[in-house]
């Protein structure tokens, strides 16, 4: 086990149940597990790390644990393994045997003794203040939240963390940043399309002046006018970035048999698909023209925030848009034709559930072997330490989506107007992009917006696809709800609620799809139309 792969087995342990000690077998992993330990906000007093005792060539070398046995871990293995190779060959004549070894004293390296080590306990820790803070249901967030113990260390301040799906995470923010019994949400984390009605409405608040503190440059390119900035002023700190990736099983994509079958069947080469046509010739041939696998891709349509992407991702491949730079509905046109067709064909070659099909049920899929390919979002593929090993062995790999327009998804953290906590909730959202903590946030798996966490040698080492989602940046863009003419906004949840309407009668057959972009066209107008007249 490597020293990364302990600081996450400390940190699943130290947020399943708070041990009085943890005994491990290798003074290597000991590393780890007291990194993990302080980065926590513990201490080896709190928690006492033994370790096996391992030789060394010199006198000089200490283990890193708080105490080590001088039974070392390797005879200890030696021995366990003669009697059970004993047993193995004489099994019916084998007695059962015990064996105790000498020298069980823990080395003390503390007190350079042999004295039994006494183990401090861990006074609870008083909180000068409480903020609460709603954030989404999502693996970055969580394994945040397996640090908060250093920030509350750090600031004294406790911070009472609500996570709720993506689909939920709007309509609380708006419905209860006034209060919540009198306790209203201090800290939001929003949706970059969210961030222009979040500001306009004055729901975030403006931390310009406070923003000062904080060094701009360490954050990827550019990206604070989509992460932060409405109107020239700060409103939110980047917390995480997400561009859409195309992922794909490579032992289906180098597989000599299906490359041949594939290729006589399209007079091209098997590979990840450079356009979104091709795109749609691979998942026809993986869905019904083999059976090495059930289907080609998984489309989720379950709700808008999972369905608008697949719609706006192909309308600006094919050079489509909701509403020009003027604000001005321009749907309606052959780019998004195309755009809606490509959708449909996408839908017909995929697993049959995508009415019910979420953003997570749709990476399960692939996870579990069901598809060949996925487009999706970095921050749903949970489960981070098992996609490396995975990359590793050379089963999983991961490119630019097809039609090379990829949406750049991602959240920021801003501060509820309304709370009374404002210091204390900027003191929060500061220390999330602090680069130590956001480090030790990728390898648990989240996706920071520092640029740091692409640059990082050792990062990058054992995340290969780091390099990618960096490379990735410059090719993505946000989906961001028109300005209007009278400084109005419209809510992107609304502007979604109106094309998913019309794609949901598409899919259910209600009309055909000149119908349904048409009447979303007409829809928007009037939507738009609503706004400029100021009559909400």
């Amino acid at each position: 086990m490597s020293k990364e792969d302990a600081f996450r087995k400390t940190i699943r342990l130290l947020r399943s149940k708070i041990p009085q000690v943890i005994v491990t077998t290798s003074e290597s992993l000991a590393a780890g597990i007291i990194e993990g330990i302080k980065i926590l906000g513990y201490t080896t007093d709190n928690i006492p790390v033994f370790t096996l005792g391992e030789e060394h060539w010199n006198l000089h070398t200490h283990s890193f644990s708080s105490a080590s046995t001088v039974r070392p871990a390797m005879k200890l293995g030696q021995l366990a393994s003669k009697l059970l190779l004993e047993q193995l060959q004489s099994p019916l004549t084998k007695e059962t045997e015990k064996i105790i070894l000498s020298g069980g004293k823990f080395y003390n390296y503390r007190n350079n003794s042999c004295d039994k080590l006494q183990i401090s306990s861990r006074e609870k820790k008083e909180f000068k203040e409480t903020i609460r803070v709603l954030m989404l249901d999502t693996s970055q967030v969580h394994s945040l939240l397996s640090l908060l113990k250093n920030f509350e260390n750090k600031t004294g301040i406790h911070a009472n963390v609500t996570i709720l799906p993506h689909h939920h995470l709007y309509e609380t923010i708006v419905e209860k940043y006034r209060s919540n019994n009198g306790k209203p949400y201090d800290v939001f984390m929003y949706d970059i399309p969210w961030l222009p009605s979040l500001a306009s409405e004055q729901i975030l608040e403006d931390i310009t002046t406070q923003f000062n503190s904080i060094n701009p440059d360490i954050f990827l390119p550019n990206c604070l006018k989509h992460y932060s900035i409405f109107n020239g002023r700060y409103y939110g700190i980047p917390f995480m970035y997400a561009p859409q990736v195309f992922y794909y099983r490579k032992d289906l994509f180098e597989n000599p048999a299906l490359k041949n079958d594939y290729e006589r069947e399209n007079n091209i080469s098997l590979r990840p698909p450079s356009t979104l046509k091709e795109f749609n010739t691979i998942a026809d041939f993986f869905t019904n023209k083999t059976s090495a696998i059930s289907y080609g891709t998984s489309i989720p349509t379950a709700y808008s925030e999972c369905l608008t992407p697949e719609i706006y991702m192909r309308l600006r491949s094919y050079g489509g848009s909701l509403f020009n730079q003027h604000g001005n509905v321009c749907l309606d046109s052959d780019h998004s034709l195309k755009a809606y067709i490509n959708f449909v064909r996408s839908i017909k070659n995929a697993k049959p559930d995508y009415r019910t099909a979420t953003d997570i049920s749709v990476v399960e899929d692939f996870l579990n072997g069901e598809t060949a390919m996925l487009i999706s979002y970095p921050s749903f593929l949970s489960d981070v330490t098992d996609l490396r090993k995975n990359s590793i062995v050379g089963s999983i790999g991961y490119h630019l989506i097809p039609g090379r327009s990829p949406l750049l998804g991602g959240w920021g953290l801003g501060i509820n107007s309304h709370s009374n906590k404002k210091e204390e909730a900027f003191e929060f959202i500061k220390w999330t992009c602090d680069e130590q903590i956001t480090n030790y946030s990728s390898l648990l798996g989240g996706l920071s917006a520092l640029n740091s966490t692409y640059t990082n040698d050792e990062l990058t080492e054992l995340y290969p696809w780091l390099s990618l989602y960096h490379s990735i940046y410059k090719y993505t863009r946000p989906t961001i709800p028109p300005k209007l003419a009278n400084n109005k906004v419209i809510p992107q949840y609304e502007i979604d609620a109106v094309v998913c309407d019309w794609i949901y009668k598409l899919l259910d057959c209600k009309i055909d799809i000149q119908q349904a972009i048409t009447n979303t066209h007409l829809e928007l107008e009037s939507l738009r139309n609503a706004y400029l007249k100021d009559e909400r």
